[in-house]
Parts: C-alpha cells; sequence; structure tokens
C-alpha cells in the first residue's frame, strides 16, 4: 500500500518506521526540517504521575514498554530514572497523595518520600517543600534526537522523506483518497495519508470539511548551560500536576538533560499559537524553580524555547479515520504527551490502515 505521511515530527517518524516495516510503501512530507518543529522544543519525560484518567495511565503503560523496545534497538536514549513530585504543606499533600493512590490502584508503584529523605537525592530544596511522591517506573529521553535516529531507521527499511515541502491537497475518487498535491507541484499516489502534522494537522483536516477538537497551547522552557550531574529523574511541582486542569500559566517540571544542561519547563497558555517567547514566561519559570530549588534559579540561562501544544477538547488523544473520507487518517491532541504517546499513536494508526481492532480504538475517536 502507498502511504504519505504528513509531518515529520516523532509522531510522524515512529509511523514511518512502523509502516514501513509492515511492508507498506511510506513517503513523509515535510514543511520544514526534521523534528524541528514542536519536536526540536519539547519535555522530554515520559510520565504516570501527569495521568488523572484509566485511558491515559493505559496508553503510558503501554508507551513506556515501546521506548523500552526502542531503546534496546539503539533508537533513543530513553531511560526510567523515575520522577518526583514535590509538594510544600498539607494541602498539597493531600492532591499529590490522590493522585498516587489513583495511580496505585492502577498499578502503578509511587511512593511517598518525607522531607529528610528527600534531601538525600534532592539537595538544596527550599525550606517549604515538605517531601514528594515518587515514581521510579518514569522515564525521559531526548525526543529531537529520537526522532532523527527513528527516521533514520525507517529510511533504512525504505521510507522516502521529502523537506521543505507542505501538503496543500488531498484528491480524491469518490470518498477514496488517490493522492496528495504539494507547494512544489510534485502529486504523491496515496492509498492511504496520514495527518499528523501538529497543528497543522486541523487546517489540513478543515480543507476535507472536517472540524477536528483541538486547540493549540504555547508552552515555554528554558535550558541551562551544561552543568554537572545535579539530578536524575524528572522533577514536578504539585502547582505543574494540578496546573494541567486548572489552567495555571506555570508549573515547575525540570530534568538534566545528557549534555548536561537543565530543562526547566513549563508554561501553558490556551489559545496560543505563535512561537514567540516572552519575559513573563522566562521570570514565572524562574520563580517557580526558585520555590523548589533556590540554588538552581540562579543559573545562568543559555536558552529560551517555545513549542505549540495540541490539545483535544475531548480530553483524550485523537488516532482515527476522518469522517467521511477512506483512507485518511489522523492523529492530533496529544496535549503534553506528544513525546510519551509517539510511539504509541504510531502503532495504532497503523493497526486503523491494516484493519487490526485494538481495545483503545473506540476511545481515541472523536
Amino acid at each position: 500500500m502507498d502511504i504519505v505521511i504528513v509531518g515529520a515530527g516523532l509522531t510522524g517518524a515512529c509511523s514511518a518506521l512502523v509502516l514501513t516495516r509492515r511492508g507498506h510503501d511510506v513517503t513523509v512530507i515535510e514543511k520544514g526540517e526534521l523534528g524541528q518543529a514542536t519536536t526540536a522544543n519539547s519535555g522530554s519525560a515520559i510520565l504516570y504521575q501527569t495521568k488523572e484518567t484509566e485511558l491515559l495511565v493505559t496508553m503510558t503503560a503501554r508507551g513506556l514498554l515501546l521506548w523500552d523496545a526502542l531503546r534496546a534497538e539503539g533508537l533513543t536514549p530513553f531511560r526510567r530514572d523515575g520522577s518526583h513530585v514535590l509538594f510544600a504543606g498539607a494541602e498539597e499533600e493531600f492532591f499529590a497523595a490522590r493522585r498516587a493512590d489513583f495511580l496505585s490502584g492502577h498499578g502503578v508503584q509511587v511512593e511517598r518520600l518525607d522531607r529528610a529523605t528527600l534531601l538525600d537525592q534532592l539537595p538544596g530544596l527550599h525550606a517549604d517543600i515538605t517531601g514528594s511522591f515518587h515514581c521510579s517506573a518514569d522515564g525521559e529521553t531526548n525526543p529531537l534526537e529520537s526522532c532523527i535516529d527513528i527516521a533514520r531507521a525507517a529510511q533504512r527499511a525504505g521510507a522516502s522523506f521529502i523537506f521543505h515541502d507542505a501538503c496543500v491537497a488531498l484528491t480524491f475518487q469518490g470518498d477514496q483518497v488517490r493522492s496528495l498535491r504539494t507547494t512544489s507541484g510534485l502529486t504523491l499516489a496515496a492509498d492511504a495519508v496520514v495527518l499528523a502534522a501538529g497543528h497543522a494537522t486541523a487546517a489540513l483536516a478543515a480543507d476535507c470539511d472536517v472540524d477536528l477538537p483541538v486547540y493549540p497551547e504555547r508552552g515555554e522552557q528554558l535550558l541551562t548551560y551544561p552543568q554537572p550531574p545535579t539530578l536524575k529523574g524528572r522533577v514536578l511541582s504539585v502547582r505543574y500536576t494540578r496546573g494541567k486542569a486548572k489552567g495555571a500559566f506555570v508549573g515547575l517540571a525540570l530534568g538534566q538533560e545528557p549534555d548536561g544542561r537543565i530543562k526547566i519547563g513549563s508554561t501553558r497558555e490556551t489559545g496560543h499559537a505563535d512561537l514567540v517567547t516572552s519575559e513573563r514566561g522566562r521570570q514565572g519559570l524562574l520563580e517557580e524553580l526558585a520555590f523548589c530549588l533556590p540554588q538552581l534559579a540562579k543559573l545562568p540561562i543559555e536558552r529560551h524555547t517555545v513549542g505549540i501544544r495540541i490539545g483535544s477538547r475531548t480530553g483524550r488523544p485523537i488516532v482515527a479515520r476522518l469522517p467521511g473520507w477512506d483512507g485518511v487518517f489522523v492523529i492530533d491532541g496529544l496535549g503534553g504527551n506528544g513525546v510519551a504517546f509517539a510511539p504509541l499513536v504510531a502503532e495504532l494508526a497503523a493497526d486503523l490502515i491494516d484493519g487490526t481492532a485494538d481495545p483503545l480504538h473506540p476511545q481515541l475517536t472523536f
């Protein structure tokens, strides 16, 4: 089957690898460079501790196993170094404990650490931090490095990538997709098309008279200059996990990258799709960091980046056929789980194309 994937971010690269290995002829079209849009500006964490529904816990469990498999192939620097959710005082501890109980009820081991124990792992804690909940199963990876290595594996398997060219229209015979036209004038034959183009996906669906229930969310993060080994695993504030539901502007999601840089995230601005950093974002992130680990907030900042998450108004990721059109499939609405779920949604989309049912499919429609 001839398959065209629109978008060469992490999700598009994973889809190319899966579909090519299943014997399909795959072409990926990307308007820019490999992984240089949202993927290059994503967080690195793959976490149970941010999940609040059974569906998202299930997807995280399956996603983590697929990341383990990619690491075994040498296609990602993925590692399971765990995560801490820091709390200050009784109210924050109560919220974090309820989340930990929910996860434990779904088979995820989460351990409460008191301040004295936590200080052995995170010296320099702010005096107001009274403890954390720790999940050793949580992981992290470098999204851009993973995207590049996975795309190279897809190319070795036979996939083709076209860069600096964009989809302008799909052509149909009746309701069945037949080809895709690009800005450069190419016509690519297609028995199936996968729309995995991040914030451009909704516009492509709209061209087919389909309104995807998604919205943009701008997120900023900071990176320090390389530091000696300082952090192991990801460090979150309760305000980060709680703020996802309450719409807080900033919450702490902190970790040290393999190159030594400390990644400080992240902000959330629903409805904003412009890639512009702000002084408000910078100051908010540093203030949040100072409340948890004051000495790290004094480190000089090398880079201030911004990316666009795509959230789903259904509260669930979308991996589905485009209604009314045969052979068009959409992956969208992953929110802050774009890295965590990329290998899984690639498998789920491939199953749809191949006609293989998965228990998750009915929950990811719209």
